[in-house]
């Protein structure tokens, strides 16, 4: 990636994005035989034209437009579905922690709770896909 101009902090994420949109497009495709490294390597030369020519096609822009549909979709939640993913997620509180800031009888409850949201999120998020794949 150096020698193409790009920064060695920046490969990582250059490689990794283009692995997980190679796997994703695999994962739709009905052939049983690609040549895998001819694939990616077509894949990660796009991306970096792309990114060189400052494109909207780049993996970065389509990582931003994930963003923008997580948002959303945790936006569909309840409040308390949201405050409980904000206290585990972000805030990174622990189920004993979530216990006394929402008064759950027990930490037990708490994990359900937590997880009960977690799933909720997981349905949106797989509706929503489903949805912008047709």
């Amino acid at each position: 990636m150096r020698i193409r101009g790009f920064r060695d902090e920046h490969t990582p994420q250059i490689f990794s994005g283009v692995l997980a949109a190679v796997y994703a497009d695999l994962r739709n495709q009905q052939q049983e035989h690609i040549d895998f490294e001819t694939y990616f390597l077509n894949a990660l030369n796009k991306e970096i034209e792309s990114l060189k020519d400052g494109s909207k096609n780049s993996i970065e822009y389509r990582a931003q437009q994930s963003t923008d549909v997580a948002a959303q979709c945790v936006s569909i939640l309840d409040e308390q579905a949201q405050a409980l993913l904000f206290a585990r997620v972000s805030e990174q509180l622990s189920y004993e922690q979530i216990k006394e800031r929402f008064q759950f009888s027990n930490a037990v409850i708490a994990e359900y709770e937590v997880h009960k949201a977690l799933n909720q999120l997981a349905g949106i998020v797989k509706l929503r896909m489903n949805i912008s794949q047709n």
